[in-house]
């Protein structure tokens, strides 16, 4: 496995992610256009702020803004919401940072709560 250092002196295993995003594809919604790894691949410059690492960054909220607007379907806004589901917790993702994200980055995600217990098909 390649291990890379990231900026805040922690270790991160991207094969690790790419590994679970392949394990986990087939199960994200089949009408949506954004994919799993489209979804973590946007959400990455948070990872720091997601860990409990670091604060909130300029290029976070880029990405979870760009994100928030491909998401722009039900089927994208629940196959975003099965990713995150299924891997943040096995990547450690703080849920109360997860929370806190829209609202320092400026986004409104249409009434949908962000938890790792969620309903995903109930997204609209």
């Amino acid at each position: 496995m390649v291990m890379m250092k990231t900026m805040g002196g922690s270790v991160c295993a991207v094969e690790l992610v790419m590994v679970i995003l392949a394990l986990i594809a087939s199960s994200v919604t089949v009408n949506a256009t954004i994919t799993c790894q489209d979804a973590i691949l946007k959400i990455l410059p948070c990872e720091q702020y997601l860990l409990g690492n670091g604060g909130i960054t300029v290029p976070c909220c880029q990405g979870a803004q760009n994100l928030n607007q491909m998401a722009n379907s039900t089927a994208d806004r629940q196959a975003a919401c099965a990713c995150f589901k299924q891997v943040g917790p096995s990547l450690g993702v703080n849920v109360d940072r997860a929370k806190q994200l829209p609202n320092l980055c400026k986004i409104d995600l249409r009434g949908v709560t962000i938890d790792f217990t969620i309903d995903c098909s109930t997204i609209t």
